[in-house]
Parts: structure tokens; sequence; C-alpha cells
């Protein structure tokens, strides 16, 4: 109950929102907002993933690998007029995809307590309009979809998890970026801006929150949110704001989503929970403490 009763809180912040072409994950579940709504993806009590709101399909009938999270996105309209795509650890811990596209089973083991993330991408291979990016059994990143790269090379740092959002096409015709925390701690972004390693360390055990945005600092047009060595927050990318001074609650991690801009020309909106565990959004509103306590050890998920 307490996951679910995070995923609600996050509901209720977001009732107004639409419009977005972002995709988060949190230890709740994950949402997006469209023209019509909002849809929100999620792990239910016995583990089933369930997915309500505009389209209210309810129970998938899938199990979830306990611990994990699902990531949903939104795409054009297919199979049953469904307009987004959800990515999954099933209980064998395989990547699963399924809604518009019904993609099933993707045949790779994802690592030990990590969770998937997915954005949308113009068509590509098979005709799929998203990109998953998970960390594979052997502790790689990798990204499969609409861009089908595979391996990276690159090992995450265990029990944490990637963050991938799309992007205008950049490096080798990709469209979008991913933000994880490599072996070392170090954040990394990879993709169509290929930055690589940005030389911050994370706290342990923690995972980075990427958005799009305006093209900015060194011509990056993305914003990845997360809890440094120390614990305070941190955004880096177009806006290069870096320590924000907010002490995180240990072991959680921020979410980030683009926002028309605000204080400070910044156009993206963080959300957290603060050292006091209390549900926290600074950026381009400012709101700052809103006075909810959220579950231990649970992260919130924003959205336009």
């Amino acid at each position: 109950m307490a996951r679910l009763g995070v995923l609600l809180l996050a509901l209720a912040l977001g009732l107004a929102a639409c419009g977005s072409d972002s995709s988060s994950s949190s230890d709740s579940g994950s949402r997006y907002a469209s023209g019509r709504g909002y849809e929100v993806a999620f792990s239910a009590k016995k583990d089933s993933l369930w997915t309500i709101g505009s389209d209210l399909h309810g129970d998938w009938g899938f199990e979830v690998t306990p611990g994990t999270s699902p990531s949903i996105t939104k795409t054009p309209k297919g199979y049953g007029g469904i307009d987004y795509e959800v990515a999954f650890a099933a209980k064998d811990r395989h990547l699963w995809t399924i809604g518009s596209n019904q993609h099933g089973d993707w045949g790779f083991e994802l690592a030990p307590e990590t969770s998937p993330s997915i954005t949308e991408t113009a068509k590509g291979y098979g005709g799929i309009e998203y990109e998953v990016a998970f960390v594979a059994k052997d502790g790689h990143l990798w990204t499969v979809g609409s861009d089908q790269h595979g391996d990276w090379g690159f090992e995450v740092a265990p029990g944490t998890s990637p963050s991938i959002t799309q992007t205008p096409k950049g490096y080798g015709g990709i469209e979008y970026e991913v933000a994880f925390q490599a072996k070392d701690g170090h954040l990394w972004t990879v993709g169509s801006n290929q930055h690589g390693d940005w030389g911050f360390e994370l706290a342990s055990g923690t995972s980075p929150s990427i958005t799009r945005t305006k093209r900015g600092y060194g011509g990056i047009e993305y914003e990845v949110a997360f809890a440094a060595k120390d614990g305070n927050l941190w955004t880096v990318g177009s806006n290069q704001h870096g320590d924000w001074g907010f002490e995180l609650a240990p072991g959680t991690s921020p979410s980030i989503t683009t926002t028309a801009k605000g204080y400070g020309g910044i156009d993206y909106e963080v959300a957290f929970a603060a050292k006091d565990r209390n549900l926290w959004t600074v950026g381009s509103n400012q709101h700052g403490d809103w006075g909810f306590e959220l579950a231990p050890g649970t992260s919130p998920s924003i959205d336009k």
C-alpha cells in the first residue's frame, strides 16, 4: 500500500496536467499526460501490472518483478486504440513492452532490482515508435526499440536504473539521451549528445532522471536531476544550475519534467523527497515544501 499511496499522491498533484512528451520512473509507477487526459502504469499489491486513466485498461494479467516499477510513454494509436506503451520487468525478469505496439517479451533479462525506462521516438525498427533503456543481466546499459542500439558497453552501478528522454536527432541519427549512474558512481549521459562522464558522483544506490529541454549550455537539449554524493539535489545540462542546496532523503531519487520557462529562465521542475521525507518541487515554479510526508524509501514522479 505504501507504493500505491505515493502513486495516488503523484496523481493528486498532476490531475490538471496535459500535453507531455516525457516519461519517468519511480518506486511507485509512471504516468504520462496527453490532450485527452493521462494514463498511469503501476505494479499493484500482488505485483500485477495495471494501467488506469484515460484508457482504464485495468489489470493486464502480467506479473511484475517484485521491487521494480513499470515505465510508460505516449505513442500514436495502435492495438485496440491504445496510445501508450509500457515497459516492465516481468516475473522472470525479462523485459516486456505492451500497449499500442504489443511487442511482448523482448527476451532480455534485466539485472536484479532494476527497472526499465521508456520514451516516445519516431517510427523505426519494425514500425516501433519508442525506445527502452535498461540494465541487462551482466550490468551493461542497453537500449532497444525503434533504434535497436543494443549493448552500449557501459556498466551501470548495481541496483540503479537508467532514465531516457526523447531529443532531436544527433550522434548516429539517435534521437534520445540516456542518463545513468556508472559503475564508478559517476553521472553519465549517452545518446544523441554523447556527453559521457559528467564528473559528478551520485549518492550510492540512487538513479538520475532526465527530461528534454530547449537548447542551452553547449548545445545540450536536456536536463538531468540527481542526488549527489553528499545527498544534495543537483541539476545539470542545458541550464547547468548545479547544487540546489536541498538534501534528499537517503536512498531516494528525484524526478524531472519539462515545463514552460519560469523562475530564472528555468524550463523544468524537479520533485523529490527532502531529508525530512516531505515532498518538495523546485525549478520553474519554485513551490518548495508541499507539506506531504512520503513513505520511507520511496521517490515521487513528476510529469507536465
